[in-house]
């Protein structure tokens, strides 16, 4: 990501009406009394990775940007998975994936789990609008809110999915009575294939040489399509991939400019600065790289760099870049203590809070993959005469330093220097035996004294929520 710059910001593309330097001003209303907690607006945009953000003025992303000015942007973010349930389990739970269990083999997320929602319902108005077909009632993730509302881009043509999500999302800021603080989670899916942007942002990112028979192709191009990719069955030119990531970063400033409104709708009520806002992806994407599309069997820097952004007056920093090792289950103990929720409340976790001083450099960043059971059956369904055989595996990967291990079946697969290499595109496996031995040893630290893991639950899947999953590829 781009250091940001002085140059003024870049308003959205396509008419919409939003002076970033007046949204993210202070509010002429005093502040609450220090022992009110303060609201807590938690935005995940769905398959964001860390490169497709540009926190300079003048970007496409301006309201990250003006967030970036007002707030603390971390610059070495990770994930704790490549893919959205896991992801989303450990920024609700605060614990990796092989201690919530929610993941490729679990499904679901515990009934025991103890979430953000949940540990805030006694003194937030809790809510949720999720666009994702995963992050349902039939995965459990609605536990602790007393609004969990749906609105996935079922047969979306268009714009129907935004707009059905952001109305909710306004009329439930608009309507609630005010008298508590709010804990509001909301996830947008616009950077998910297929990359659909809104017209004003694909004229904005597309640019010129791209004719309107190729975008058309290129925005139709889904997951199925993915898959024949990855199997190898069909080819896309330097020239198509290029296409599709200026597509993908088309979705990602739309994605943006969707934050804009509801950020300017918490200033027009002179909440805003009464707000810890957490912007952040669940995990990237990759397309083309490493050989792959999408999301899966993969532990790659692609997949696992993702924006983190914190904004709240008088507790985070502004105009703050950190660069210390930080992960999705960071949040979870962020949101505590930024809302003052005692100590002795506080569930197991494994994040450490982003409130104070910067994280240990040698601390070691993990993440995990489970076997793709689903993914199996449905390539086994759609290539029969694919051998999924060496993507069913499950990954683990830990970071310490620059220095990368990523290990397949529990056995050492890849190493990488991401100083020298940050597109880990050199193996330095069998060079560096040393640093082998070093990483093992730290994961071997790393998995003792952790929180006994959660039962793992198959989920009450809704005939609705198994449908949206079957128009998105991602089960029969």
């Amino acid at each position: 990501m781009k250091e940001a710059g002085s140059v003024k910001p870049l308003a959205p593309a396509g008419g919409l009406l939003l002076a970033l330097g007046t949204m993210i001003s202070a509010c002429d209303r005093p502040a609450r009394p220090p022992e009110t907690p303060p609201n807590v607006l938690l935005v995940v945009l769905d398959t964001l990775r860390a490169d497709a953000v540009d926190p300079a003025p003048g970007s496409h992303t301006p309201v990250i940007a003006a967030l970036a000015r007002e707030g603390t942007l971390f610059m070495q973010g990770r994930s704790t998975a490549s893919w959205t349930v896991p992801a989303h389990a450990s920024i609700f739970t605060g614990l990796f994936p092989s201690r919530h269990n929610a993941h490729n083999e679990g499904r679901a997320l515990s009934h025991e789990a103890q979430t953000l929602a949940e540990l805030l319902s006694d003194t937030h108005d809790t809510a949720a609008f999720s666009e994702n077909p995963h992050i349902t009632r039939g995965k459990q993730f609605h536990q602790g809110f007393a609004v969990f509302k749906n609105s996935w881009p079922r047969h979306d043509p268009g714009n129907l999915r935004r707009q059905a999500t952001d109305r909710m999302v306004q009329e439930w800021l608009t309507g609630r009575s005010q008298e508590r603080p709010f804990f509001l989670f909301l996830n947008f899916m616009d950077p998910h294939l297929p990359y659909r942007p809104p017209p004003q942002f694909e004229k904005l990112l597309l640019g010129e040489g791209v004719s309107s028979a190729e975008s058309d192709r290129l925005r139709s191009f889904e997951g199925a399509d993915a898959r024949r990719v990855i199997a190898g069955k069909v080819q896309l030119s330097e020239a198509e991939l290029a296409v599709l990531r200026r597509l993908y970063r088309a979705e990602v400033a739309s994605a943006d400019a969707r934050l804009g409104k509801v950020l300017e709708t918490l200033r027009s009520q002179n909440l805003l600065d009464e707000t810890l806002v957490v912007v952040l992806g669940d995990h990237g994407e990759n397309i083309g790289d490493h050989g792959l599309m999408e999301h899966q069997f993969s532990l790659h820097e692609t997949l696992l760099r993702v924006p983190i952004l914190l904004r709240l007056p008088g507790s985070v920093p502004a105009g703050t870049r950190r660069h210390d090792p930080v992960q999705l289950v960071d949040v979870f103990p962020t949101v505590l203590e930024a809302t003052g929720l005692p100590r002795e409340r506080w569930p197991p976790h494994e994040g450490e809070s982003l409130l104070g001083p910067e994280i240990d450099a040698d601390r070691a960043l993990v993440a995990e993959y489970r076997l793709p059971l689903d993914q199996e059956r449905i390539f086994a369904r759609e290539m029969a005469d694919f051998d999924f055989s060496p993507l069913m595996q499950r990954l683990q990967s830990i970071q310490v330093g620059t220095k990368k291990l990523i290990l397949a079946g529990g056995e050492p697969v890849e190493l990488h220097d991401l100083a020298k290499d940050p597109a880990e595109s050199e193996n330095l496996l069998e060079q560096e035996p040393a640093s082998v031995r070093l990483l093992l040893e730290e994961l071997r630290r790393w998995q003792a004294n952790r929180p006994t893991p959660l039962p793992t639950e198959l989920g009450r899947r809704e005939a609705e929520t198994i449908e949206a999953l079957r128009e998105l590829g991602y089960v029969e």
